[in-house]
Order: C-alpha cells, then sequence, then structure tokens
C-alpha cells in the first residue's frame, strides 16, 4: 500500500493541526508514494504508524521535512541493488544447499542406504503422479 490522497485526509484527524502543513504534507507524499523496497509494501497499519511518528517528531520539532523525489536512475539502481543483495543471497543458499545434497548422498553410500533409498523411491513413484517430485531425483 502506498499513500494517497484518502489517506492524508485521514492524517488530518491524527495531528493537533486542523491541517497538516503543506512540508509535512509534501514529506510524507514524498516519502510514503512508493514502496519501501520490491519484495515489500507497506501494509495499512505500517503506514499509520510510520506517519504518525512522522508528524509526532514534526510537532515535537525533530523531523526534517527536507525531502526530494527520486529521479528514476536513482530508483532504478535502488532496485537493482536490492535484486542483486537477493539474488547474492539465493546462491548462498543454493551452494548450502548443494553441500548438504552431497553430504546426504555420502550418507546413504557410507551407511549402504542405497538399496533402502531405491525400495523408498520404488514404493512412492508408484503411488505418486508423475508430477511429484521424489527426493534425490
Amino acid at each position: 500500500m502506498t499513500i494517497d490522497k484518502e489517506v492524508m485526509k485521514v492524517l488530518n484527524n491524527i495531528s493537533q493541526y486542523t491541517r497538516v502543513p503543506a512540508d509535512l504534507r509534501r514529506y510524507i507524499l514524498i516519502r510514503y508514494s512508493e514502496a519501501p523496497s520490491i519484495f515489500h509494501d507497506y501494509t495499512g497499519d505500517e503506514l499509520y504508524i510510520n506517519i504518525r511518528n512522522d508528524i509526532a517528531s514534526y510537532e515535537n520539532g525533530t523531523q526534517d521535512v527536507d525531502i526530494e523525489p527520486k529521479t528514476p536512475d536513482q530508483k532504478t539502481k535502488e532496485d537493482w541493488d536490492e535484486l542483486s543483495d537477493a539474488f547474492g543471497h539465493v546462491l548462498e543458499e543454493n551452494e548450502r544447499l548443494s553441500r548438504e545434497l552431497c553430504e546426504l548422498k555420502c550418507f546413504i553410500a557410507e551407511h549402504n542406504l542405497n538399496k533402502q533409498l531405491e525400495m523408498y523411491h520404488k514404493l512412492w513413484s508408484d503411488s505418486l503422479e508423475p508430477s511429484d517430485v521424489l527426493p534425490f531425483n
């Protein structure tokens, strides 16, 4: 969820002001007009709490409302960085799971469990659909 004009109307009810000042309204609209990341969007509760905290900070004089909208290049770079990080994590997880699979295959071989594994495959392959996935395939 991102902020829109309807949410801004609700915000007027949580401020000590009869109307949210223009500089604060601009700050809130810019800050919450886009999802925080490509993998996460604000929930209504998160949006409400974050904005309420921003308004309280503004009323206390501790909120800097000087903000500029992100350019398309800045947004693209942030998305690229986030995707690169996520891809790195996926590669690490893939490497970890590959090592674990090798360890399990070694364990099976060391303990002469190949026959039991073949029986397991036969038992389940007879009762499963072709689209079902069996371990150790």
